[in-house]
């Protein structure tokens, strides 16, 4: 996008420039004139002649067939690792959302292991408790509850023992 000073002859007066500085909403058209301004008079003080042309917009030159058909190419090989990234991260997620699931379902297990061990735990430091108290055992042996008759979640690392 080319400013005021750019689009406009070398002739442009300084309404020009201050509408042009309020249409863009930006001071470079203002600070442009005044620079050309600066130019244009030390040059007519040193006795040199006006510069025409401060500025020659680029040109826009074809494209080649070569060059269009390299262009196609790379933004094709470009489009194909966008979709390969994509296809990748979606994957990525997936397997971390089920690597999540299983480990949510094994913290479900182990909590619900946890929960028997406790009351196992609970049911022997009540047995221990009336052999520390009484000296001897005075609850019926068959009603004792052992660590083989907690069921225990499958694949627990307490069923091995």
């Amino acid at each position: 996008m080319f400013s005021a000073m750019e689009q406009h002859s070398p002739v442009e007066t300084i309404d020009d420039v201050l509408i042009s500085a309020l249409d863009s909403n930006s001071i470079t058209p203002m600070v442009k004139y005044e620079l050309a301004m600066k130019v244009k008079h030390k040059r007519q003080i040193s006795g040199e002649e006006e510069i025409k042309n401060l500025f020659e917009p680029p040109k826009n030159y074809e494209l080649t067939p070569e060059e269009k058909t390299k262009m196609e190419n790379r933004k094709q090989r470009n489009r194909e690792s966008a979709e390969k990234a994509r296809v990748k991260r979606k994957r990525r997620v997936e397997d971390l959302e089920e690597e999540c699931k299983l480990l949510e379902d094994q913290q479900r297990s182990l909590n619900s292991d946890i929960k028997k061990l406790k009351l196992c735990a609970k049911v022997f430091n009540q047995v221990l408790h009336r052999h520390a108290v009484g000296g001897r055992c005075t609850s019926n042996p068959a009603n004792h509850i052992t660590l083989h008759q907690v069921q225990l979640t499958q694949g627990s690392p307490l069923m091995n023992t």
